[in-house]
């Protein structure tokens, strides 16, 4: 396992996820994963988050790969969980539009302080990958230790929301209930968390969750699944399905990407503990749903980043969602 310290600079600002300042990152990966990292960025068939969960397809499910001692950058393609598999694929895509605004950069009148740097960074596939990956996981987009990782997925939506480089996609108020926010589940189950060193990190992880406690949101029940795309058109293949659950002290259970399958259903691409590695899921998500008992329903998320959205997805001023 190779570990190195890497200068990474700034992403230009056309990606809205990554922030406008540089910092030296840790970064823990082998020869293995940076060459693959390369190869992916460097097929021009592969452009949206889906596009590269597919190629990850088969992958085997290998929990807890972040969990690495002192806090640092880790890239892992060869052993992915479903958290790990919507970050990687949603990194790639995100370095890719960076490497193409960068080659854009280079053309003829695009010069200039500003326009160099950022073209140093784009023509480098793997550092513009790691500063996506950084910019995804942790919260404001820097690494800063075992808490600055967004650990629950409401840390995660909270975040990315308020940085504007995520919006909810807007389902129809018919199909949708309510449900309040209710997560404890690190702060009382502290030893089963290396990363929480003694007591201030448990108290500072406890104050963290009770700031969401009883905070209202609105999910898709199960049941509504299964409905067609022309009433669930808003969801788009490649949005990142959060799968909210009913157990004590967390917020949500699972979380992949969606795709509409040939039957009209909509499917989950998702790195599966039962499956034992990385699938397109043939069964619809209603059906998967259904034989989960903590799982009550989704909520669903678009990055603004992504390919073929950049342009056409805008967070709208009053709640962040877009499909209405």
């Amino acid at each position: 396992m190779s570990r190195l310290s890497i200068l990474i600079l700034s992403l230009i600002a056309g990606v809205a996820p990554l922030s406008a300042q540089s910092v030296p990152t840790d970064v823990e990966y082998t020869r293995e994963d940076s060459l693959e990292v390369v190869s992916l960025l460097s097929d021009n068939n592969l452009r949206t988050h889906i596009d590269f969960a597919r190629r990850l397809c088969g992958r085997p499910y290998v929990a807890h790969t972040l969990e690495r001692g002192e806090e640092h950058l880790v890239v892992n393609l060869r052993g992915l969980d479903c958290a790990t598999l919507v970050e990687t694929a949603s990194a790639l895509s995100m370095a890719r539009l960076g490497m193409r605004h960068a080659v854009r950069a280079e053309r003829p009148g695009a010069t200039g302080t500003t326009g160099d740097a950022r073209t140093k960074v784009g023509r480098d596939p793997w550092k513009t990958f790691c500063r996506a990956l950084e910019s995804i996981r942790y919260r404001d987009g820097r690494c800063n230790g075992y808490l600055s990782r967004l650990h629950y997925l409401t840390f995660w939506i909270d975040d990315h929301l308020k940085r504007g480089d995520v919006v909810e996609v807007a389902l129809p108020d018919s199909f949708t209930q309510k449900r309040r926010t209710d997560i404890h589940y690190m702060s009382r189950h502290a030893a089963k968390y290396p990363g929480l060193k003694g007591t201030d990190d448990v108290r500072s992880i406890a104050e963290m969750e009770n700031r969401f406690c009883g905070k209202p949101f609105f999910y898709l029940p199960q049941a509504e699944c299964g409905r067609s795309k022309a009433e669930l058109g808003a969801i788009r293949d490649g949005d990142i399905v959060c799968i909210v659950t009913t157990l004590d002290g967390l917020d949500y259970s699972h979380q992949g990407l969606a795709f509409w399958g040939t039957d009209g259903k909509l499917h989950l691409l998702h790195a599966s503990s039962a499956k034992g590695k990385v699938i397109a899921d043939t069964r619809p998500l209603d059906v998967y749903l259904k034989g989960i008992k903590s799982s009550i329903g989704i909520r669903v998320f678009r990055l603004r980043a992504s390919e073929g959205n950049v342009r056409q997805v805008r967070p709208r001023t009053h709640d962040n969602r877009v499909g209405k």
